[in-house]
């Protein structure tokens, strides 16, 4: 097929589209940012440079008088006898036999591109299915004024750097940047933007090998509740970020659903269970009686029930924390940071740990608990629901010993038969 067969079949498909979106807002047409903004020569302004774009990102043109040239697929429409169909049957050539080299000229507003100069560019590289497109961006800054959900969520990328890349990321509802960033910041602060895009571009690349990129909502929205359950997918084995994106899609049926979402439910740990286990462990190995608890592991409803279990057990015990560093404690619930990716201790996030004396070095471990939700996900008790659901009452469920979401390890071989035995009365009882 000759060029110019190709582009009399592609005139077909913009015709055709033309007709079956007329009664969308454009009318089928290219989208035209100066008539959506008529205040847009007000705007400020910023250079981002040469910026590598998603293809599917450009929407239309920034001018009106390019619109009729072509549909809003950006497929040509003038007639295959005009110099415009001349002129793109040359650069599709030239396309493919040396690519497209030269960069567009465009502006970015609310995440979207719309083009300046080199629309017949986009046109050529639309019509052979290309992933993305070179454009020198200026980025147009949404007014004070603008407060819909799109701007906030514009406004929200905008907040950490005027001129930070968007690499495609976008979401449906604000917030959701910044709690991917601060996960990002958690892991190098210095150089959380680079983590938190490295991590989007290994999502995406899996994402959408796995076909997953047409369901309706938006790639950085998946990857937010994949982090939520896995932890930011930041250099994770390729077999590990594909098996938990399928996790993902099996289980969080919201993701994918193209009704709204009116609910969210919440599940919760029943860390108090675990919290009054270990008080009880510690209250019975402390020969000092003087017992450390750090903070940020347990809330204060579950640093209680510890207090609690202390006093089960020893009933002079004086527990000391979080500062407890050199105050002759022997035993404390520490903090556990390997974010749960040591092969020995696997999501676990505290251990009960004996100390020296009065050095405070840990000399054994006695208990630890650790937390999955990704492994309570993939055996989830069909009867609960969805962390989403439409329509109905927000559910708020309590996750126990029984559910798989919060496990408790013991050091069998430092734990008598008695200890064990207490342990297991423990977990049966409400």
């Amino acid at each position: 097929m000759d060029s110019l067969d190709i582009y009399k079949t592609l005139r077909k498909r913009a015709v055709r589209y033309v007709s079956e979106h007329s009664g969308n807002e454009w009318g089928g047409m290219l989208p035209v940012l100066e008539i959506m903004l008529p205040n847009l020569k007000e705007l400020s302004t910023v250079s981002l440079g040469v910026v590598d774009v998603p293809i599917k990102k450009v929407r239309g043109t920034v001018a009106a008088g390019r619109a009729s040239a072509f549909a809003g697929n950006f497929l040509p429409l003038l007639p295959g006898n005009s110099e415009f169909a001349t002129k793109w049957e040359s650069l599709y050539l030239a396309h493919r036999k040396d690519g497209i080299n030269d960069a567009c000229v465009g502006l970015e507003y609310l995440g979207q591109y719309y083009i300046i100069e080199g629309h017949k560019r986009v046109s050529v590289l639309k019509a052979v299915d290309a992933l993305s497109i070179s454009i020198d961006v200026k980025r147009a800054i949404p007014p004070d004024s603008a407060d819909d959900l799109e701007a906030r969520v514009y406004k929200e990328f905008l907040s950490i750097d005027t001129r930070i890349p968007l690499h495609g990321m976008w979401f449906s509802t604000y917030g959701a940047f910044t709690e991917l960033y601060n996960a990002a910041k958690s892991i190098d602060a210095e150089n959380s933007e680079e983590i938190l895009f490295d991590a989007f571009d290994d999502f995406r690349m899996n994402y959408h090998e796995l076909g997953l990129n047409l369901q309706p909502v938006t790639t950085g929205d998946a990857m937010l509740a994949y982090s939520r359950v896995y932890g930011l997918p930041y250099k994770r084995e390729r077999s590990e970020l594909v098996q938990n994106i399928k996790a993902i899609e099996k289980r969080l049926s919201f993701i994918f659903s193209p009704k709204p979402l009116e609910t969210m439910n919440t599940f919760y740990g029943k860390y108090y269970q675990h919290a009054f286990i270990l008080g009880a462990l510690a209250g019975s190995f402390s020969l000092t009686g003087r017992i450390g608890w750090s903070e940020d592991i347990f809330d204060e409803t579950a640093l209680e029930s510890f207090f609690d279990g202390v006093s089960m057990t020893n009933t002079r015990a004086n527990v000391l924390g979080p500062e407890f560093a050199g105050q002759n404690v022997d035993i404390a619930l520490i903090p556990y940071k390997d974010n749960g990716r040591s092969p020995g201790f696997p999501g676990v996030f505290a251990l009960l740990a004996e100390l020296t004396v009065p050095h405070g070095y840990v000399s054994e471990y006695y208990a630890a608990v650790s937390q999955d939700f990704g492994a309570f996900y993939n055996s989830m008790d069909p009867g609960l629901p969805d962390i989403h659901s439409v329509g109905s009452i927000p559910e708020h469920i309590e996750l126990g010993l029984d559910t798989g979401f919060l496990r408790l390890h013991l050091n069998k071989s430092v734990l008598s038969p008695q200890t064990l035995r207490l342990v297991e009365i423990l977990k049966n009882t409400p």
